[in-house]
């Protein structure tokens, strides 16, 4: 059956519905995992293991480090319009990329956007976007070719297993170019621990901030030791120069002989087993701010188990901040929409549904990566998949977000696919109809023989507040790193993997299971906020009381009181008011409130209410003159029960504010009779409320 835009509309709907029900009808309790968490005055902290090992900064993931925002095509110019021919649209199309790359580049690196009418256009060949600066858009990607547009690799005579759409440099070097001798500089640092970002060098002589660098870690004998062979059970050890820890990033600043780089690294670089160095990488083939959106890639074929058609949808190979966006994908046998030899690329708002194949090996890959780094994947829906979220580039793999996908369907496992996939995250990851019960559906694990000794797939890798439904998790421990699931729900195990009798293994770090609301609701959107400096503290906060109380200010208190009495002389409110006009982007994707409980008894709820009216002062305001809550938009309900950090999901109403000032009137009526308080600005001791804003 065909899922169109509706379909995803109401999936999406009903994850909301389920979370609102969790917010306001369950026991939503703040928890707060102990590996990363907000300290007292709301600050992210990371606990460190006995091997220096913590969860990895993953905020950097994303076009341009998710520090811009996409490009909105529609303002973009000069546009070519492009209309199907009869028959065959292959050579039309192509001509019109060529026609667009051969434009200049404007100051943002863009040359102009092939624009598609709405039309069904018959691809018999494969479509290159040859040249930076390319915008590929269509007119929807929905179904109908009356109002949408649609790519479509007909089934031919002559069969064409090649993919219909290919963005990029059309190379798979794996970032190699400039790996020679000359221009190799040995890290001389002992140790570069996880999440590390400077480090120092035997010289520094050449480089320069801005530099392009690739740093490797060769795989050496000791290295595969000390990860026991790669954990591959009966198939060969892994094998020396075949597996090296390789990182795409960029110098930052030079001191001495230390060097800073733009991105955390995602796996420990230790010299007593390798001898790691970094050169500046020359970007050959390599090409940047690429875009396809709007559009759909269909493939004809004989029927839903066939092969005899295009493996691959839409690939893109060695380009860096690019986008796709709002794209479909239907029918294909290998994978749906994949990014090679790429990095930091935001795939998002697309579907990569109906693959068409047997279910077997090699097939069925929806969304994903093989050498990839720091690419993003946010709120797409992948349908019948063997591996609907995915890692296939083993040690070029790392530092992959992602964020708000949902699997429908799902055949087996999403998962860093083989051979020490590092930095990957699952965040908010959502699992809906599973093709069984109780299949691994997430997986942080050793693959022992699977494949072609595939052995340990992930290392330092998390799941973030993941639903696997009717499917389970599986996290294991890997040798000199680790792994973890952290506020999942559903069966999250360590226990169950595959090869868990033949090759010794232990439980990963697993906490928070079956929690219905983490204080930190998102690892990314948290990471991406306070480093980016979008979180914005409270700008006047005040309780106010009734009865004979009620011409009281009490601005200046370094504690806010809630309570709903039966005797309503006892009743306290909360107002908070919050400035975010210094948040410059364009997009917000979520808003969430932070408050900090530093009293609680049993079980009260507090309602968020979004206010109208900024026209108070915390220096004045009381019962009598506090603003009216008329018209007020309800944000959620938070029951609190325990000191400690909480949020609540505030973005509707944070995206309705014009002025980008927020006011929230917090009262409970319950009529529970019980007394909570929030710290304010005020506060010494504890974190102010603040807002924090993510663009994703």
């Amino acid at each position: 059956m065909v899922m169109g835009f509706q379909f995803w509309k109401q999936t999406a709907a009903l994850a909301a519905a389920s979370f609102l029900a969790l917010a306001i009808g369950g026991e939503a309790l703040a928890w707060e995992s102990t590996k990363v968490y907000y300290n007292n005055q709301g600050q992210l902290q990371y606990a460190v293991d006995s091997d220096a090992n913590r969860i990895v900064d993953f905020s950097y993931a994303g076009y341009h480090r998710g520090e811009r925002d996409i490009p909105d095509s529609s303002a973009i110019s000069p546009v070519l319009n492009v209309s199907p021919v009869t028959g065959d649209n292959t050579t039309a199309l192509q001509q019109a990329l060529n026609t667009v790359a051969a434009w200049p580049l404007n100051a943002n690196g863009i040359r102009g956007v092939v624009l598609l009418a709405a039309g069904d256009y018959p691809v018999h060949g494969t479509l290159r976007i040859n040249a930076s600066g390319v915008i590929l858009k269509g007119a929807g990607f929905d179904d109908d070719p009356a109002l949408n547009t649609v790519l479509r690799r007909p089934l031919l005579t002559t069969t064409n297993k090649n993919p219909v759409l290919v963005a990029g440099g059309n190379l798979s070097s794996n970032w190699s170019g400039g790996d020679t001798p000359q221009n190799r500089r040995d890290i001389t640092s002992s140790i570069v621990s996880v999440c590390n970002r400077s480090f120092t060098v035997a010289s520094t002589a050449g480089l320069a901030a801005g530099d392009n660098i690739i740093i490797k870690h060769p795989s050496t004998q000791a290295w595969i030791d000390s990860v026991g062979g790669g954990g591959t059970a009966g198939d060969p050890s892994w094998t020396v120069d075949s597996l090296p820890l390789v990182f795409n990033r960029y110098i930052t600043g030079i001191s001495g002989n230390t060097v800073t780089i733009d991105a955390p690294l995602t796996n420990k670089l230790n010299r007593s087993l390798s001898q790691s160095y970094l050169y500046k990488y020359d970007r050959a083939g390599l090409l940047t701010e690429i875009g396809v959106e709007n559009l759909q890639i269909t493939i004809d074929t004989a029927s839903p188990t066939s092969e005899n058609h295009a493996e691959d949808a839409l690939v893109f190979n060695t380009v860096e901040d690019s986008w796709v966006n709002r794209v479909k994908v239907k029918h294909f046998v290998n994978k749906g929409i994949v990014l090679q030899t790429s990095s930091r690329v935001t795939v998002q708002n697309s579907y990569s549904v109906e693959p068409h194949s047997k279910d077997e090996g090699g097939r069925r890959y929806n969304f994903g990566v093989e050498s990839g780094q720091l690419n993003l994947f946010v709120n797409n829906l992948a349908q019948q998949g063997r591996h609907s979220y995915f890692g296939n580039g083993a040690t070029w793999d790392s530092g992959n977000v992602f964020l708000d996908n949902t699997a429908k369907d799902s055949y087996d496992v999403s998962e860093p696919h083989r051979k020490w996939g590092h930095g990957f995250l699952y965040d908010n990851h959502k699992e809906l109809d599973l093709r069984g019960t109780n299949k691994i559906v997430l997986g942080l694990y050793n693959r022992g023989d699977y494949g072609t000794s595939h052995g340990w797939s992930a290392a330092n890798s998390v799941l973030w507040n993941c639903d696997v439904g009717k499917g389970k998790a599986i996290i294991e421990h890997p040798p000199t790193a680790e792994n973890y699931a952290i506020g999942c729900k559903g069966n999250i195990s360590g226990t169950g993997g595959p090869f868990r009798s033949v090759i010794p293994t232990t439980t990963g770090f697993i906490e928070g299971t079956g929690q219905t609301q983490l204080s930190i609701p998102s690892l990314y959107r948290v990471q991406l906020a306070e480093r980016l400096g979008y979180t914005y503290p409270a700008v006047a906060d005040a309780f106010v009381r009734a009865g004979s109380f009620s011409a009281t200010n009490y601005g200046s208190a370094a504690s806010m009181e809630l309570k709903n009495s039966d005797n309503s002389k006892y009743d306290r409110d909360i107002y908070l008011k919050l400035d975010y006009t210094g948040y410059s982007r364009g997009q917000i994707g979520k808003a969430y409130l932070m408050f900090y409980v530093d009293y609680s008894e049993p079980k009260q709820p507090l309602s968020f209410y979004g206010l109208a009216n900024d026209n108070w002062s915390e220096d004045t305001i009381t019962w009598d003159t506090a603003p009216s809550a008329a018209g007020a938009i309800v944000t959620g309900t938070v029951e609190v029960s325990a000191t400690g950090w909480y949020s609540v999901d505030v973005t509707d109403y944070i995206k309705s504010q014009t002025d980008k000032m927020a006011s929230f009137k917090v009262t409970d009526r319950s009529q529970a009779n019980v007394l909570a308080r929030i710290s304010s600005k005020e506060s010494t001791a504890y974190g102010k409320p603040f807002l924090v804003i993510s663009p994703q």
